[in-house]
């Protein structure tokens, strides 16, 4: 329970941070993977293949869709658990929360939504934000991923505010 106290914290302190922030972001945690919809199993293998954080991007709806206690069965299997709702509608924020986070932590790091488009998304965002690749490298950093320019721009902040219901 305290990993997630902890987490919940990080996630309350760093999203007012993240927005304030005038300077380009640090580095982003680069031993992320994504992952689809989560099954009753999936916590378990993902703490025996080391992974040491979960970054959920599902929704309350979604959460609740799985029929089980995902949060509670990443904490019991040992991992740090963080929840950010994220949709298609999300802005910035979202992307400044889960980069802290992602400077934040040691160790594997799991990012997962319904089927892998959100992750994949938000952590590009995150590193466009952070300087560490640009736009025109996304093809190169992530093989086989399709991109979403109108998402990747509210993402990023370049959709007009009123434009951004995160």
């Amino acid at each position: 329970m305290l990993r997630y106290a902890l987490a919940a914290a990080l996630l309350a302190t760093s999203a007012a941070a993240a927005i304030a922030q005038q300077t380009p972001m640090p580095a982003t945690h680069d031993e992320v993977r994504f992952e689809a919809r989560p099954d009753a199993s999936s916590a378990r293998s993902w703490a025996s293949d080391g992974q040491t954080t979960v970054i959920n991007l599902l929704t309350e709806a979604e959460m609740e869709a799985l029929g089980f206690g995902f949060a509670d069965s990443v904490m019991e299997n040992g991992m740090i658990y963080a929840h950010v709702p994220v949709w298609f509608s999300t802005g910035p924020e979202a992307t400044d929360t889960v980069a802290h986070i992602l400077t934040q932590t040691d160790g594997p790091v799991v990012v997962m939504c319904a089927g892998a488009v959100r992750a994949s998304h938000i952590h590009a965002a995150a590193r466009i934000r952070a300087g560490e690749i640009t736009r025109d490298e996304l093809d190169e950093a992530y093989p086989g991923r399709e991109w979403n320019e109108g998402w990747l721009n509210r993402l990023l902040g370049e959709t007009p505010e009123a434009e951004s219901t995160q």
